[in-house]
């Protein structure tokens, strides 16, 4: 019985209760390794092995889920997908669909061997490598903390599966957008240039994190200036204004945002949203508590979950603005990784495995209310 029959019958919620019991697996069995050997030298080499591991993992469950688990991966077969398998040369791709370059081309060769497993798996791919790439970076291969660890406080968001499978462009450029900000610690400008491009032809509202990053590691403006920012944002918010306030977003060339500002059939809940403005300041908190003024990289990290929160905030009036969200939401397990490990130095590994299982339950709470 292959994969494709054993998951035959599973809804979207199906897939995304089977991902957090997996989690929940490799969480118990990493956080138990890291804990009696986090200060050995076998440590590095299980780390390294599980979080292999758990990548492929994802990739065969994202990979070989059915063409109507999520919303986007339904679309994407009926819209792109199948009328490109008629397509005969590779420039006719171009001027069928309207979609960002590089996926255009994803598509287009995806489509060449008559498979939709093909597709998804090869989207599985790119998120989660990116992804371990991206974690591999920040512990720098496992020498300031666990990638495992951080792999999986990433996975445990709940708008993980999400990105997984039902904002799929979002998905690829977000992974990209998180390595070439990895660079922006270090200064390298040219290679976060590089990868944030890489993400713009992948999905063309990375621009705004990219942008809110850029600002982010400018160290001339203190910290009070953007939770000032931040705070207005709610006001702004609470009045009834935000971005869809905003009249000439089509003339800024941005359609799929003005797209949204125009819909006005939808079942998604706008307004000011208290669920999400209430979970971004419980980590606000969280974080200006695990603070400490000699961590360069959580401080722009700090001031990036800022902005993106106040644009977030700005964006409620807006349907799917979750999507807007995860820009936000993407900085929260990095953040509390990065805060732990600075803050209890002398114990890093064994406060991110306690942290991580923390952020695991609060969020594994939010996905049963939700489904409820």
């Amino acid at each position: 019985m292959g994969l494709k029959s054993y998951f035959s019958g599973f809804s979207s919620w199906d897939y995304i209760f089977f991902h957090e019991d997996i989690l929940l697996i490799f969480i118990l069995i990493g956080g138990t390794i890291v804990f009696f050997y986090h200060q050995t030298e076998k440590r590095a080499v299980i780390n390294s092995l599980l979080l292999l591991i758990y990548v492929f993992v994802n990739i065969l469950l994202w990979g070989s889920r059915a063409s109507n688990i999520g919303t986007d991966t339904y679309n994407y077969y009926h819209f792109f997908f199948y009328p490109s398998q008629r397509l005969v040369g590779f420039t006719a791709v171009f001027e069928l669909f309207y979609l960002e370059p590089l996926f255009k081309v994803l598509v287009f060769l995806s489509s060449r061997f008559q498979s939709y497993a093909i597709f998804l798996f090869t989207v599985s791919i790119i998120i989660n490598f990116s992804l371990y790439f991206f974690v591999r970076k920040v512990t720098r291969n496992d020498k300031y903390g666990s990638s495992l660890i951080l792999f999986l406080t990433i996975a445990s968001m709940f708008s993980f599966s999400s990105i997984q499978f039902n904002i799929i462009r979002n998905g690829i450029s977000i992974g990209f957008f998180l390595i070439g900000f990895s660079y922006l610690f270090d200064k390298h400008w040219g290679k976060f240039i590089l990868f944030s491009t890489i993400a713009f032809l992948f999905h063309h509202s990375i621009l705004m994190p990219v942008l809110l990053a850029s600002v982010a590691m400018l160290k001339r403006i203190p910290l009070w200036a953007y939770l000032v920012y931040y705070f207005v944002a709610v006001g702004i918010s609470l009045g009834g204004y935000g971005i869809h306030s905003i009249p000439f977003w089509q003339d800024l060339g941005l359609d799929k945002l003005a797209g949204y500002i125009s819909l006005t059939e939808t079942r998604y809940r706008v307004g000011f949203r208290w669920d999400f403005f209430l979970y971004n300041t419980f980590f606000l908190v969280v974080f200006l508590v695990l603070r400490r003024n000699g961590s360069q990289v959580y401080l722009g990290l700090l001031k990036y979950f800022v902005l993106t929160s106040g644009l977030f905030f700005l964006s409620f009036y807006i349907p799917f603005s979750d999507r807007i969200g995860v820009y936000s939401w993407i900085a929260v397990p990095v953040l509390l990784f990065v805060g732990s490990s600075v803050r209890f130095k002398e114990y890093r590994i064994v406060a991110a495995a306690i942290t991580l299982l923390g952020f695991y339950a609060i969020n594994r709470f939010l996905l049963f209310y939700m489904y409820m």
